[in-house]
C-alpha cells in the first residue's frame, strides 16, 4: 500500500523485484506500481542455466510495464536474449529498462549488449544494478543510460549508490543522484 500511495502521490512508476509463486517453482518477478493503477506483475520469462533448478520461467510476456512513453522490462539474463528485446520493440516499446545483479565483468558485457539494442532498436535503454554482496559474488553498481544512437548518456559509480533520472523523449539526464 505504501508503494502504491507514493507512486499516486508523484505520479511516477516504482519497479520492485520479489519471488512470486509460479505452478511448481517461484518465479522471478517484478511488481510494478504505478500511478492510479492496479499493480502489474512481470516474470522472468528467459531464465539463466544457474536458475533453472530453482525457478521457473514467468508466462509470456511483451515487457510493457509503462504506456507514456511505452517501456519493457527485461530481468537480467533476458537482455541476452535478442527475440526478447525485438517482442518489447514490436509492441511498441521506445524504453527497455533493464533489471541486473551483475559483478564488474557482467556489467562490462551488460553495457555492451544494451548500447548494442539502443542503436539497433533506436530506443532509450537503462540499466539499473545492484551493489554489494549477493550470494558469494560482489556486484559493482554501474547503473546507465543510452540514447537511442547507443551512447551512454550516464554511468553511476561501482562504490556508491544512486538514482538516475532520465527524461526519455529529450534523453537529458536529469538528476544522478549518488
Amino acid at each position: 500500500d505504501g508503494l502504491q500511495s507514493t507512486a499516486d502521490q508523484h505520479g511516477a512508476a516504482i519497479v520492485v523485484g520479489v519471488p512470486t509463486f509460479g505452478r511448481s517453482m517461484p518465479r522471478i518477478s517484478a511488481l510494478v506500481f504505478r500511478p492510479e493503477l492496479k499493480v502489474l506483475v512481470y516474470s522472468k520469462q528467459h531464465l539463466h542455466k544457474d536458475e533453472m533448478p530453482f525457478f521457473e520461467p514467468g508466462p509470456e510476456s511483451n515487457g510493457v510495464i509503462h504506456e507514456d512513453p511505452v517501456a519493457a522490462l527485461a530481468i537480467c539474463y533476458e537482455l541476452s536474449v535478442p527475440a526478447h528485446a525485438r517482442k518489447a520493440v514490436d509492441s511498441g516499446a521506445t524504453v527497455y529498462l533493464a533489471s541486473v545483479a551483475k559483478t564488474a565483468r557482467g556489467v562490462d558485457d551488460a553495457c555492451r549488449r544494451l548500447s548494442a539494442i539502443a542503436r539497433e532498436h533506436s530506443i532509450v535503454v537503462m540499466m539499473a544494478n545492484c551493489l554489494g554482496l549477493l550470494d558469494d559474488a560482489q556486484c559493482t553498481g554501474g547503473s546507465s543510460a543510452w540514447s537511442r544512437n547507443g551512447k551512454c548518456l550516464m554511468q553511476l559509480d561501482c562504490a556508491n549508490e544512486g538514482i538516475l533520472v532520465l527524461n526519455c523523449q529529450t534523453e537529458d539526464v536529469l538528476a544522478a543522484v549518488r
